[in-house]
């Protein structure tokens, strides 16, 4: 399992991964989006392979509903261009206080869309710093506690490392499409 990360410590990063159980960490060759206004542009064009952050966005709660950052027209789009809805527990770590409950309660409702939507989920630190890599027990539990199944914990951890894999592939000179290749 790699772990994904957003530092510039990446030796030091690396080494902190490795005690917490990680095989490695992801810098390079895998593309996630921290969500915003121009990532729209980014998931249209299927240049993401992870988004995520959709929960910060300064967007009011409503009396009988809470908004969450996703809703089903992106979500139906992420599924057509193949791009995954990313936990950042990064972004829950800095959190503080109601802000820190009322990212758990969006990410809880974004999990919900994810999964009416057929989305692959992508459960990963997205630490700044080194401090912030947790280990992969501890995110597994974190997904459990936000409502997904231990399988889907599962596959939302391994999921970045299978991405970075088929992204090598695609720059494949063989490489047509997922099930077709040149031989």
């Amino acid at each position: 399992m790699l772990d994904v990360v957003l530092t510039k410590e990446v030796e030091n990063a690396a080494a902190v991964a490795q005690k917490m159980g990680w095989q490695g960490v992801i810098t390079k060759g895998f593309k996630a989006v921290n969500y915003d206004d121009k990532s729209r542009t980014l998931i249209e064009r299927g240049q993401a392979d992870c988004v995520y952050g959709f929960e910060t966005v300064a967007w009011k709660d409503d009396v009988h509903h809470r908004n969450s950052g996703m809703n089903e027209v992106i979500a139906a789009l992420m599924k057509k261009k193949h791009v995954a809805y990313g936990i950042c527990f990064s972004m829950v770590l800095a959190a503080k206080g109601e802000k820190r409950a009322q990212i758990l309660g969006r990410i809880m409702q974004n999990i919900d869309l994810a999964r009416k939507a057929n989305l692959d989920i992508c459960l990963a630190s997205f630490a700044q710093n080194p401090q912030g890599i947790r280990s992969p027990s501890d995110l597994g539990s974190f997904g459990i506690s936000l409502g997904l199944k231990p399988e889907e914990a599962k596959k939302a951890l391994y999921f970045a490392e299978e991405r970075v894999n088929v992204n090598q592939k695609k720059k494949e000179k063989a490489y047509i499409s997922p099930d077709l290749y040149l031989e």
